[in-house]
C-alpha cells in the first residue's frame, strides 16, 4: 500500500491572525464580533480569532481605540497602537457614523493578506 497524498503547504488556505481588541464596557464589541464573523465567512475561512481585552490603565500610547480590528497584526481603518484611546467611530461608503469597520473593509483587509500570504 502506498500512503494518501497529502496536501502541499503551498495548496492550504493559512488563515492571517486576526485579532479583536476592545476596553472594558465598550458597547459596540457585540457589533465588531458580527463583523468578524461576516467577513472571515465572506472570504471562506473559519470563525476563528484572537479577543484582547486592553486593561484601562495601560499606557496611552500602547492602546487601540476601542473597538479595533487587527489583521495579521495590522488595523483594518490604518490606525496604529496610541491613534486614541476610547470609543472608534468608523465611517461607512455614505459617510454614516459606525461603531465597528463596515464588513467590506475587514473582507479587504483578509483578501490582502492571504494574497501576500500565498505570495510568499
Amino acid at each position: 500500500m502506498f500512503p494518501t497524498p497529502r496536501p502541499s503547504l503551498t495548496a492550504q488556505k493559512v488563515s492571517p491572525r486576526v485579532e479583536l481588541v476592545w476596553d472594558p464596557g465598550c458597547p459596540n464589541v457585540d457589533l465588531a464580533r458580527a463583523v468578524v464573523r461576516e467577513a472571515l465567512e465572506t472570504v471562506g475561512l473559519p470563525a476563528e480569532w484572537v479577543e484582547r481585552e486592553q486593561p484601562l490603565e495601560a499606557a496611552v500610547e500602547a492602546r487601540y481605540p476601542s473597538p479595533t480590528i487587527l489583521v495579521s497584526g495590522q488595523d483594518v481603518a490604518g490606525r496604529g497602537p496610541g491613534s486614541g484611546a476610547g470609543c472608534s467611530v468608523y465611517r461607512d461608503a455614505e459617510g454614516r457614523a459606525l461603531g465597528a469597520p463596515p464588513v467590506s473593509v475587514v473582507v479587504d483587509a483578509l483578501r490582502s493578506a492571504l494574497s501576500s500570504d500565498a505570495g510568499q
